[in-house]
């Protein structure tokens, strides 16, 4: 008997969950920059492999899901491998890293949302695209601290109310979780419209993001309890039906309607 496609796919979205979540913890380690610089390449670069091998996995009659996820993750570690030698690249390298995970989120959200039973993999999805999304806002925020000077002629953000100080990317995850949970636990504050704009976007989208995730679990659930056992699922084979009887998983239920039996034959 095949296992049931979940077990496969699970640990393509474990992999995925860790390589993302490493990638963004790699950025507060108390090591020299170097370091970090190739540890979070090879863990998002990771991460992208990784992605593009889940969605062809589930995607065999369509592979454009996979190759537009290839195309960004070598995007990503072509601009990352000559970012250190060449400074001016590093912000087209987050741009890229920032690509590569914008199209994976909304790529698993599509993924969660044409799914009609209540798996593990689906949990592992919902946690990854949450974490995701967090990290997205972080990155959207570290490229315009980058550009605010040039473009508004004022920082992005204040930290303690100061407008000169250093905002840094570990700075900014913090802030982006803290916005993405509503805990509030902070001291940066946005200071222009567009950094306002976007932190009002990013606690909007975590609402409805929990609402909706919610309200298809519960969905998913309720379906899974109230549906047939589908042999659809696990073998590729069709139900089967004997004598009025239909056959689920180790046990057998019997239909009390015998107006319906013509119907209940494959």
């Amino acid at each position: 008997m095949k296992k049931a496609p979940y077990q496969k796919y699970r640990k393509s979205l474990l992999f995925l969950l860790i390589f993302n979540l490493l990638g963004d913890i790699s950025f507060a380690l108390p090591v020299s920059p170097l370091f970090i610089h190739i540890l979070s390449f090879l863990l998002y670069t990771g991460m992208g492999m990784v992605g593009a091998y889940f969605f062809y996995d589930i995607s065999r009659a369509n592979h454009k899901i996979p190759y537009i996820i290839g195309v960004f993750t070598l995007c990503f570690a072509v601009s990352a491998s000559i970012s250190y030698m060449f400074s001016q690249v590093l912000i087209f390298s987050f741009i890229a890293l920032l690509t590569l995970k914008i199209s994976l989120f909304f790529f698993l959200i599509r993924y969660i949302f044409k799914k009609s039973r209540h798996t593990n993999d689906i949990v592992i999805a919902i946690i990854t695209t949450f974490l995701l999304l967090g990290s997205i806002y972080t990155f959207i925020y570290w490229t315009l601290t980058q550009l605010s000077i040039q473009w508004f002629a004022q920082a992005a953000f204040a930290v303690n109310g100061n407008m000169n100080a250093n905002v840094s990317l570990q700075n900014l995850f913090f802030y982006s979780y803290t916005m993405l949970t509503h805990t509030g636990l902070t001291n940066i504050t946005p200071t222009i419209y567009i950094s306002q704009f976007i932190c009002t976007t990013e606690n909007i989208i975590s609402i409805l993001y929990i609402i909706f995730t919610t309200a298809h679990l519960a969905a998913m659930y309720g379906n899974w309890r109230n549906k047939p056992y589908n042999h659809t699922y696990y073998d590729n084979k069709k139900p089967r039906y004997y004598n009025n009887n239909k056959y689920y998983k180790n046990k057998t239920y019997t239909h009390n309607n015998s107006s319906n039996s013509n119907h209940n034959k494959v």
